[in-house]
């Protein structure tokens, strides 16, 4: 084998041998504890030996690119000397330092690292929090594979998990393990000598070189920051694992380098609570642990506690659980409390910065670490990510593309226009760079769907502005979301999806038609808002706020007027009515007339039966007996048996409320379980309707029956986003407790605590209150109870509309324990009170003694 010259394998003066590659120190053939900044000044020092080297210089060279007190200096000569001995390094007042101790360098060729063992040259560590399974799985991988790939976002954590992942393996091979940054290089063509020069074997060393040396190696290399030159370092890793049977190689990288035999593994942000832990679970996820630890170094007084506990995890999570976010975060508690820098995270790529002084300029803030991966990035790419912005959430493929792509728009940029399969190519680098997330349902993996984190998009979103595309991008966003919800409606009274499967497909896109229809009532688009609104209005979907949906509401009720009546403002009618009922029935019953005339009109035979069905239900609550039979003969006369279940449902729905006031307890029983068979034949698991054989048991003195149907719907619909099916089982579950003879009050509790804390996001909170006022009342809180059916009665009142049969019954049985308890005039003046009281006084009353 050919030699290669090199630099000194090791330096060796008095009893003392210092190994540069190695990094280590022996004195008296004992190795040395010595600090990393200390042996890089003493590294420095020595290979300068004969000469002064001035402070500028040792800063220059031992802290390069950081801005650090020249005083520094002096604490690491100050350890070297208490180390080696206070003559080995001289001061020269004025100049700097000199290495006085004579040294003899000993020199070896490329053929001698065939016998170094153990080299190693890991920078220092810092702590790994949160990555135990990830270190696991990657060491998994170099046992198992020549070439691991760790990809994800910048920020992410990829060089920290490396980093402790050679550290695990440092004797894990005969010539040990190497790092190799390749953060500051700008030319593929520095490849070999970079690698060159951390192994050991001279800068200069060609690739020929290099293969000669590596080829005898069993070596681990780590290649940090590998996606500037992600083409270069590809092929130079080909060559160097067909030349070295022996060696395995870990990369870092933001995207992969597409090798036959690469073994990707992608690291996700640092777990997170889902909310609700106390302090001890709490730091059991990555991402609080790391706040707290980094909050501390900060602030010496900060402490985790049940007072700030819930802003962490929500800073956390606004921060996606990027490590590299979470800890310019957490170095603000010097000046803000947690709640402030939490909401300070609109300004969040200005708000966090400050990073680590020796941390490389991409890494010291999160704009910069954003700019670094966006420099990165081919101009298709550019375009996508920018237009991205526009996305809330996560969006389908079909989303994105009408999104991003040019095709029948027309478009300003420069850049473009880009085709269709242009945003295929696109998006598939920016999932390659984890700029953008892939979100998969476990349940339908063929269904994926794709989002920015809050943070990327907070950075396109600036990109898209500085493009001037902002606006086109808005109605590009806002007309795709109309098309995609108007297509929504058509399919649930389809029958071709099941109900439960609609519900699911259709909220993940509520988050865009949220603000899809803010960016449409900004921009007058009215034919928009009418389209989104069947869908944004309805209150089963959980995303949907009560102040979110009045606001659309009311927006409807000032432009449809002003319009001439068109079919397609049929289903906007439709649920303007539905949502009415929940706040003014009056109102509600007013928006059906004009609705059904809309119906009629344009002869759509479901649509009227869709309005005369929710019209009985009305009367039914308002007790307009006379129309609530009329209505009930139209829609028996209107009712098709061949439509899909979904659209019988409906009618078999109104049946129930009817039977539930005008017909006897088994009629009621009854009609109840028809419509359970039908729920279920249009894709329902049913809970709602089987929540009201809950009420029907109860009403007919089968309190114990009721309550173990309430109990066992509650545990069906545990892990369900049901917060609608959710809130009525509890409330009628609460009534059902609150009658059996021997109610247990620290059992009902929880139960009206859950339900009242949901009742307020669907306009339910009389039908809560009421058993809420029975249960202060079998705690003999009399007080509370007549203030408790006063705010019940006030919301009846607002509403226009009679209580049911099991509310009416929970407030007859609390006005008769309550006057005998403190007497007619007491308990009359504290229900007066109640009133006036607000949801927050509710709470506050309802549960005193939680």
């Amino acid at each position: 084998m050919s030699s290669v010259s090199s630099p000194p394998a090791s330096y060796h003066f008095e009893a003392i041998q210092l190994f540069p590659v190695e990094r280590r120190l022996l004195v008296d053939g004992e190795v040395a504890a010595i600090g990393a900044r200390a042996f890089d000044v003493l590294l420095a020092l020595v290979e300068r030996h004969g000469r002064v080297v001035t402070r500028d210089e040792l800063l220059d060279i031992c802290w390069p690119g950081s801005d650090v007190e020249p005083n520094n200096i002096a604490v690491q000569i100050g350890s070297l000397r208490r180390l080696l001995g206070r003559h080995v390094i001289a001061n020269i007042p004025g100049r700097g330092y000199q290495f006085s101790a004579v040294v003899r360098e000993q020199r070896t060729t490329v053929a001698a690292t065939q016998a170094r063992a153990h080299r190693t040259n890991i920078p220092e560590l810092g702590r790994l929090i949160g990555r135990d399974d990830d270190l696991r799985l990657v060491s998994d991988l170099l046992d198992a594979n020549r070439l691991v790939t760790i990809i994800g976002a910048g920020g992410i954590g990829k060089t920290r998990l490396a980093l402790h992942a050679l550290e695990a393996r440092r004797n894990a091979y005969r010539h040990g393990v190497c790092w190799v940054e390749l953060g500051d290089l700008t030319d593929a063509a520095s490849l070999p000598g970079s690698i060159a020069a951390a192994l050991g074997i001279g800068e200069a060393a060609s690739l020929k070189a290099l293969e000669a040396a590596v080829a005898p190696l069993e070596i681990l290399v780590a290649l940090d920051n590998a996606e500037h030159l992600i083409e270069g370092v590809a092929a130079l890793v080909n060559v160097l694992l067909q030349a070295a049977p022996a060696m395995r190689v870990l990369v870092t990288s933001q995207a992969p380098l597409r090798l036959p035999q690469e073994q990707l593994y992608r690291v996700g942000p640092l777990a997170m609570p889902p909310g609700g832990e106390d302090v001890e679970q709490a730091m059991g996820f990555g991402a609080v642990t790391l706040f707290v630890q980094r909050a501390r170094a900060a602030d010496t007084h900060f402490v985790l506690a049940g007072r700030n506990i819930a802003a962490v995890v929500d800073l956390c999570r606004q921060l996606d659980g990027l490590p590299l976010a979470i800890e310019l975060a957490a170095a603000r508690v010097r000046l803000l409390d947690v709640a402030q820098i939490a909401a300070s995270m609109h300004q969040c790529l200005q708000l966090l910065t400050g990073g680590f002084r020796n941390a490389p300029a991409r890494q010291r803030t999160v704009a910069a670490a954003l700019e670094w991966s966006h420099q990165l990035l081919s101009a298709s790419e550019r375009i996508v990510f920018r237009r991205l912005a526009v996305v809330v959430g996560s969006a389908s493929f079909e989303l994105v593309q009408a999104i991003a792509a040019d095709v029948g728009h027309v478009t300003p940029d420069a850049e473009g226009p880009l085709d269709a399969g242009a945003v295929v190519e696109a998006l598939a680098g920016l999932v390659d760079r984890s700029l953008v997330a892939v979100v998969v349902n476990p349940d339908a993996p063929q269904a994926r769907r794709y989002r920015l984190l809050d943070m990327p998009r907070a950075y396109a979103a600036e990109r898209l502005t500085a493009a001037g595309e902002a606006d086109l991008l808005g109605a590009r966003h806002a007309k795709a979301v109309a098309a995609l919800m108007t297509q929504a409606w058509v399919d649930r009274w389809s029958g071709a999806i099941g109900y439960n499967d609609w519900n699911e497909r259709t909220e993940v896109d509520r988050l865009n038609g949220r603000a899809a229809c803010v960016w449409a009532k900004q921009h007058d688009a009215v034919d928009l808002v009418i389209a989104m609104a069947p869908i944004l209005l309805d209150p089963v979907l959980p995303s949907a706020g009560r102040a979110e949906r009045l606001e659309i509401a009311e927006y409807l009720d000032r432009e449809l007027p002003v319009l001439p009546p068109a079919p397609e403002h049929l289903p906007a009618r439709m649920m303007l009515m539905r949502f009415w009922d929940q706040h003014d029935v009056q109102r509600s019953l007013a928006e059906a007339t004009r609705a059904l005339a809309l119906a009629e009109r344009c002869g759509e035979r479901f649509a009227a039966y869709f309005v005369l069905s929710w019209q009985l239900r009305l009367h039914v609550m308002t007790r307009d007996d006379a129309a609530a039979e009329a209505v009930l003969a139209r829609v028996n006369a209107l009712e098709d048996p061949d439509w899909p279940a979904i659209r019988l449902w409906i009618g078999a729905a109104a049946r129930c409320y009817h039977a539930f006031v005008y017909g006897s307890s088994q009629v009621h029983v009854d009609t109840i379980k028809r419509s359970l068979v039908i729920a279920r034949l249009a894709g329902d698991t049913g809970e709602v309707a089987a929540s009201n054989l809950i009420d029907a048991q109860m009403l007919a003195g089968a309190p114990d029956q009721a309550a173990a149907l309430g109990w066992q719907l509650l545990r069906d619909l545990q892990h369900t986003r049901k917060e609608y099916s959710r809130l009525i089982v509890r409330i009628n579950l609460l009534a059902a407790l609150l009658a059996l003879p021997d109610t247990d009050t620290e059992v009902a509790r929880p139960v009206g605590r859950d339900a009242w804390r949901t009742s307020r996001h669907f306009a339910l909170q009389g039908d809560c209150a009421d058993h809420l006022s029975l249960l202060a009342a079998r705690e003999q809180r009399w007080t509370d109870a007549a203030a408790l059916m006063g705010f019940a009665d006030a919301v009846y009142a607002g509403r226009g509309v009679q209580r049911w049969r099991g509310e009416e019954r929970s407030r007859e049985q609390t006005l008769s324990m309550g006057r005998v308890a403190i007497g007619d005039d007491a308990f009359e003046r504290a229900r007066a009170e109640g009133e006036r009281l607000s949801d927050v006084e509710v709470e506050d009353i309802a549960f005193a003694r939680d």
